[in-house]
């Protein structure tokens, strides 16, 4: 039986399994060193989407107590996915989530307007001990001015990532960056 080979050999297309093993283990090399900084990443991302959220809230608010001609309020919620106002350690509770209300429709019942939901796990929200802003129909906040701290917990403890600061005398909400991990 003849062969119909000419004799030379066919170079075989592909990788090799020594190619292929030290591409993975650089890829994993990689993959490792990265890794920490990913969580890091999303956790900061996260972080800011929640003060966007927030912004948006108490602009909205103040712009319907403009338009609407009377208060209208943003609370922190007592329970995550709830519907009434936290009463107890209402600065924290803002990771719970918010809502945007009016309670001049029904004084007896609050009449909300917007909900938003409860922070990511890592995330901080701090309101400087006030769980509720109110806006009147000029625009201006009730409490005066106020801050509210936007951050993620980190491997020492909270890291402060945003400040958003209510201007009492404008009602406008701004947002700042952070000096030495505070507003």
């Amino acid at each position: 039986m003849k062969s119909h080979h000419s004799g030379k050999l066919r170079h075989a297309r592909g990788f090799t399994l020594i190619e292929l093993v030290v591409t993975i283990a650089v890829a994993a090399i990689i993959a490792s060193t990265a890794l920490p900084y990913l969580g890091t990443f999303i956790d900061k991302s996260q972080a800011r989407a929640a003060a966007s959220e927030l912004e948006s809230s108490l602009n909205y608010a103040r712009a319907e107590a403009i338009a609407r001609g009377h208060d209208i309020s943003v609370c922190a919620l007592a329970v995550a996915g709830g519907n009434t106002c936290a009463s107890t350690l209402p600065g924290a509770a803002w990771v719970n989530g918010w809502m945007v209300y009016d309670d001049e429709i029904n004084p007896t019942a609050l009449e909300p307007l917007r909900f938003a939901a409860a922070a990511p796990p890592r995330t901080t929200i701090d309101g400087a001990g006030r769980g509720v802003f109110t806006f009147t129909r000029s625009g201006l906040s009730h409490v005066g001015n106020g801050t509210v701290t936007i951050g993620r917990q980190g491997p020492g403890g909270a890291v402060v990532e945003t400040c958003l600061v209510m201007n009492s005398l404008g009602g406008r909400v701004r947002r700042e960056a952070p000096t030495n991990n505070a507003c």
